[in-house]
């Protein structure tokens, strides 16, 4: 949903009496809420390209396709950039590609109300491509797309979800547990996000894991893995070989659903070592030895 638009659209172009000829312009919005989003400044050229016959239906053309180029804003005050293609058939059909640097995390936490406690800090960086397409099975129309959202350098702590989970630790965390690092690697298909990947890194604890979500957020499945950050020295000199045998002694795992609107933790000991648990130690190992001084 796009909500709350202020700005201005100026065009010029050619209607030839059958048919939308060549159109260009410029759209300014000095604010807007774009899927629950507020973006500030934003600006594009915008482009029609000229109607094609309908091979299919003498005498007809084909839907009106605009393009929107240079697009650029504000988004918790970090930069956005990006384009996007749009056809205005019945449905309307598009493909999105934005990217987003240098985005305030306190913004963030002051935009949804995380809660006064709620220790939030740092700049993220995200891209995100969105598009629609018939589901191969229904032929329904439905949207798809893929993105990776990093925090490189921040401090996430008091977090209403990550609380819980370090909760979950405390007989082994400090209270002041924060993490300081996040990534995640995530697809959307329909009403459903799928994490790939989300890392946490601390200077206590890293939790690995992945799952899914519906975008109401009434269903959530998450699986993730706790590495002690004091392990992660005795990983650095473990061969690749002996890495199974090393978490099978080391490997905490917490499991995150969502039970009659609350919810749930599971912890428990991790008897096999699963792939997922690997890739996480691995990406950490990797990450340890690219820090340490050459």
């Amino acid at each position: 949903a796009w909500e709350e638009l202020f700005g201005s659209l100026a065009c010029r172009g050619r209607y030839d009496g059958t048919h939308l000829s060549q159109v260009r312009g410029n759209l300014w919005l000095d604010r807007a809420v774009v899927a629950k989003q507020p973006v500030t400044g934003v600006k594009a050229h915008v482009r029609v390209l000229p109607q094609k016959p309908d091979p299919a239906r003498p005498g007809e053309f084909l839907p009106i396709e605009m393009e929107f180029t240079d697009v650029s804003g504000s988004l918790f005050h970090g930069t956005l950039g990006g384009e996007a293609r749009v056809v205005l058939a019945a449905p309307v059909r598009y493909e999105l590609w934005l990217t987003a640097s240098d985005v305030q995390l306190d913004e963030v936490a002051r935009h949804y109300k995380l809660g006064s406690d709620a220790d939030l800090k740092g700049l993220a960086q995200a891209q995100i491509r969105l598009y629609n397409r018939p589901d191969p099975q229904t032929g329904q129309w439905s949207m798809e797309g893929s993105g990776k959202i990093d925090v490189p350098n921040g401090r996430m702590y008091n977090l209403p979800i990550l609380l819980d989970l370090v909760k979950m630790l405390k007989l082994q965390t400090p209270d002041k547990t924060a993490f300081e690092e996040a990534h995640a690697i995530f697809r959307i298909q329909g009403n459903r996000v799928k994490i790939d990947q989300l890392d946490l890194i601390g200077n206590a604890i890293c939790l690995g894991g992945s799952g899914e979500l519906d975008t109401s957020g009434e269903y959530v499945h998450f699986e993730f893995y706790t590495i002690w950050s004091k392990m992660l020295k005795q990983m650095i000199n473990t061969p690749v070989g002996d890495l199974t045998a090393f978490l099978s002694k080391n490997l905490f795992r917490i499991k995150l659903t969502r039970e009659n609107g609350e919810l749930r933790y599971r912890p428990e000991a991790v008897p096999v070592v699963t792939d997922p648990a690997k890739n996480f130690a691995e990406r950490l190992k990797s990450r340890t030895n690219r820090m340490l001084p050459k």
